[in-house]
């Protein structure tokens, strides 16, 4: 396996026993979610930036950590976590010293970026309502002073609060919509917008506020900048700006200008003339406001390809802009850009908050996947934003984890580096390693679980063992699978059938309690050392088996060949994904398979690979793995430690 070094393809098969049946048979393509960061033991999705000064920033990822950094030099400080595992709203840094963030769970936070700790939280308001009510949900922040911040929640109301003191934040309701924004340009003059209006007040007596209509038509304000007390630009969600003086707001809505795309997410403005926004297609774009038409130059500062699948951007989240010269957008990789927001040039993401790769996933149930970094696993609700359970299972770097099985919702099995470990994913305490490799020094290339008590590993060396994993006593110490033949990955379709897959280009079907062989076939030519590609780095990549007759297996040149494994028929693979490398098949049925690939792919059909369908999975890097609890869900994990789920 030259081509990589730990990573290791799933072997999705294991759960098959578990999929439902499919209703219809075909190769429908699969809708497939937003990306969805799971593996964050060293990092994950940065939401939001602020930059007190031109070389101090401060970034806020999904699970509630600081990152400060020096937005010239990308020198940045390990992330530390500030909030109680919240996920964060917004941030304000009224100084270098001081920041506060608000949370999903309307809480705040204040540390000190330069040396973060945890802080006690303060309540901003009550998150319980009456059942038929949706909750307020606090989403908008400003703190003019150290002594002094305001935040806005989505039912109209103002929450004004001294971010070092427990004394009780002041609500003030100023409006039946929703806020999305604030801006405070001074310590006693603060604006809001949302759902096409603004109101601007006093911190200190907000109440009896009217709001005013800014933006025409049914656009929602979804950021606001104030480089002064006289100048207002709101972006809406069609990626349009409204320029306005909050102190004496026009009586009929201003022109509204387009700038930015309906993917622009943030904006800033360095002075009052001069505001950028950034979208989440990776480009910025810089106008002057102060001009009734102004000319909008844009720009790529998220390039496709860096850390990104072919063509694909990270997507750009906040933005920040300590002046005219220098601004700081960060990304949903862990990244921050800083740019000249008129001559950005193509500026180089610097990683600060980065994710880990994942080689592994296994989904006991619809509502339950584990995946599997190098040192921890991560197990999460695929269907929803809930936050994810990490658990560290390697502490020793010498050693790392290849991939996982999942017979239950209760019980997991990982692979480290010859060794085994078991661990309940819901009540996670580390595990101890067990050794599995006991007659050779090579590395566990694939795993299967055909029961809660029986597991299959097969290594490099073409040995394979059967034991339990719950005991970890060895039920075949010794198989041999296909003698001094590379293997790379195994699938179980019973507890006393298993098929193995070698670098060859060969399949090896043989019973795990016995170690006797069923089956030795050819069954991809087109790979190996001796294919006629000459491609010593061509190898069967994964193999996935719903039935006792039927597997599938993929390989790295784009092609699946489906194959009865108790039959010595020779078979032809068939090209289903021409010039990307497949890395990962998952069959819940003997009807319907999805396979992955290197470039963000998922390939969805029936188990005839002729009738194959190719998509791009949206915001994916490379596909590391899949796993398909039935014929209408699918878990796809990537290098850059996220998650998508297919449905259809």
């Amino acid at each position: 396996m030259a081509r990589r070094t730990w990573r290791v393809v799933v072997f999705a098969a294991i759960l098959c026993a578990l999929a439902v049946p499919a209703s219809t048979a075909g190769a429908a393509t699969l809708t497939w979610s937003a990306p969805r960061p799971v593996d964050t033991a060293l990092g994950q999705s940065l939401l939001d930036v602020q930059c007190p000064s031109a070389t101090e920033c401060v970034a806020l990822d999904e699970n509630g950590r600081a990152v400060e950094f020096d937005p010239a030099t990308g020198q940045a400080r390990p992330p530390v976590q500030v909030t109680a595992g919240q996920v964060p709203m917004a941030v304000d840094c009224p100084s270098t010293t001081q920041c506060t963030t608000i949370t999903t769970h309307n809480q705040a936070y204040t540390f000190d970026p330069t040396a973060p700790k945890a802080s006690a939280p303060l309540v901003l308001e009550p998150t319980s309502t009456s059942p038929n009510e949706e909750p307020p949900t606090t989403d908008g922040l400003a703190c003019p002073s150290s002594s002094s911040c305001v935040a806005v929640d989505t039912q109209g109301n103002v929450i004004t609060f001294d971010p070092g003191s427990s004394t009780a934040p002041v609500l003030t309701s100023l409006s039946t919509g929703s806020w999305s924004a604030v801006v405070c340009p001074s310590a006693t003059q603060c604006t809001v917008a949302g759902d096409g209006v603004q109101a601007t007040f006093d911190p200190s007596s907000p109440s009896g506020t009217a709001p005013v209509k800014v933006e025409q038509g049914q656009n929602q304000i979804i950021d606001l900048a104030c480089p002064s007390a006289t100048q207002c630009t709101a972006l809406d969600g069609g990626g349009g700006e409204v320029t306005f003086n909050p102190q004496a707001p026009p009586m009929t809505p201003p022109d509204r200008v387009p700038v930015g795309g309906s993917s622009a997410v943030a904006i800033a403005c360095g002075a009052t003339t001069q505001c950028a926004v950034v979208a989440q297609n990776g480009k910025e774009f810089t106008f002057d406001p102060s001009t009734p038409a102004p000319t909008v130059q844009s720009a790529k500062l998220d390039r496709p390809g860096i850390g990104g699948g072919p063509g694909q951007s990270e997507g750009l989240t906040a933005l920040s802009c300590p002046g005219t010269t220098s601004c700081v957008a960060v990304d949903a990789a862990g990244r921050a850009i800083a740019f000249a927001p008129v001559s950005p040039g193509t500026p180089a993401p610097v990683r600060i908050d980065a994710g880990s790769p994942l080689a592994g996933v296994s989904c006991p149930s619809a509502r339950q996947c584990t995946a599997m970094g190098p040192y921890a696993e991560n197990t999460f609700n695929p269907l929803s934003r809930t936050a994810v359970k990490h658990g560290t299972i390697v502490t020793d770097h010498f050693f790392q984890a290849s991939d996982v099985a999942c017979a239950t919702n209760t019980r997991c099995l990982a692979i480290i580096t010859g060794h085994q470990a078991t661990f309940d994913p819901r009540k996670f305490t580390r595990p101890k390693l067990h050794q599995l490799a006991s007659s050779t020094d090579a590395a566990i290339v694939g795993m299967a679980c055909p029961t809660a008590t029986e597991c299959v590993a097969a290594d490099g060396d073409g040995e394979g063992i059967s034991y339990d994993p719950q005991t970890a006593r060895f039920i075949k110490r010794r198989i041999t699978v296909e003698e001094g033949e590379a293997l790379t990955g195994v699938a179980c379709s019973s507890k006393s059938q298993c098929t193995a897959i070698d670098n060859d280009g060969n399949e090896i079907t043989f019973q795990p309690l016995t170690g006797k062989r069923i089956t030795a076939t050819a069954i991809d030519a087109s790979v190996g050392l001796d294919a006629p590609s000459g491609g010593s780095d061509d190898e069967l990549d994964d193999v996935s088996c719903p039935s006792a007759t039927l597997c599938v297996a993929v390989d790295t040149r784009g092609a699946a060949v489906a194959f009865n494994p108790r039959s010595k028929h020779a078979v032809k693979p068939t090209l289903i994904d021409v010039g990307h490398e497949l890395t990962s098949v998952s069959c819940p049925d003997t009807r319907r398979c999805v396979a992955v690939d290197g470039s963000g792919r998922a390939l969805a059909g029936a188990t005839k690979p002729s009738t194959w369908s190719a998509m791009t999975v949206n915001g994916a890097s490379a596909l590391e793995a899949i796993d398909c609890p039935s014929a209408t869900e699918c878990v796809a994990v990537d290098a850059t430690g996220e998650a998508f789920t297919g449905r259809g």
